[in-house]
């Protein structure tokens, strides 16, 4: 299949193995009939938004756009992986971070926890089969590292980069909120984002940990 104009970092089949998603070095996705090996018009054929993919490793796209940090480019990723029951994320950067955030992570700057255990990059991550367990792998340090995954249901630190005690555990990521500022009554995060006070920090702005506007 030729459209790219760079290298392949990532590919996914769809559910009925009948489109393929692939991105290059180049930030693009490109969608495929696996069929004819035609590439198709995402807009027009509403691939992106209608298409259950049998698994997400992809970087880049509309359901993992939340997962790059303030002030990152599309390097700092080097993996993800959507786990089998379609609940969660795990992200691996050039820092060595193992991350877990809700799916899909749609939010700019989304709520998650980061853990360390790699001493470089984490080039891979993916969920084992029954989404108990993650196994990760490093770069320079040439490091498989498993980790289980622990409900923490009272934990009362719902902020970023809650960092694990253990060093073995992923405790599940805080649940997002609604984009909604406390005493505002808007219709959307647009028009929030335009009632803002003009020394409002913009990542809270974008944030999805904003509280929920109180009940009329």
């Amino acid at each position: 299949l030729r459209g790219h104009a760079s290298y392949i970092t990532n590919l996914d089949f769809s559910a009925d193995s009948l489109l393929l998603q692939t991105t290059c070095g180049g930030y693009e996705i490109l969608y495929w009939n696996t069929d004819t090996g035609t590439q198709m018009n995402s807009t027009h054929d509403s691939v992106e938004s209608d298409t259950t993919w049998s698994e997400y490793t992809l970087t880049l796209g509309f359901s993992v756009m939340g997962i790059f940090e303030q002030d990152s480019d599309g390097t700092d990723v080097n993996t993800v992986h959507r786990s089998h029951d379609g609940n969660l994320l795990v992200v691996g950067d050039d820092n060595g971070f193992v991350k877990l955030f809700n799916a899909p992570a749609i939010c700019k700057w989304a709520a998650h926890r980061r853990y360390l255990g790699h001493s470089a990059h984490c080039i891979g991550a993916r969920f084992l089969a029954d989404d108990q367990r993650v196994v990760t792998t490093g770069g320079r340090d040439a490091a498989l590292l498993v980790w289980r995954l622990v409900k923490n249901q009272n934990s009362k630190n719902h902020s970023h980069n809650v960092s694990s005690s253990t060093g073995e555990d992923l405790i599940f990521p805080p649940a997002a909120k609604p984009a909604w500022n406390t005493g505002c009554d808007l219709s959307s995060a647009t028009d929030i984002l335009r009632k803002l006070p003009k020394n409002n920090n913009s990542a809270f702005a974008f944030a999805c940990t904003t509280k929920k506007k109180d009940k009329m």
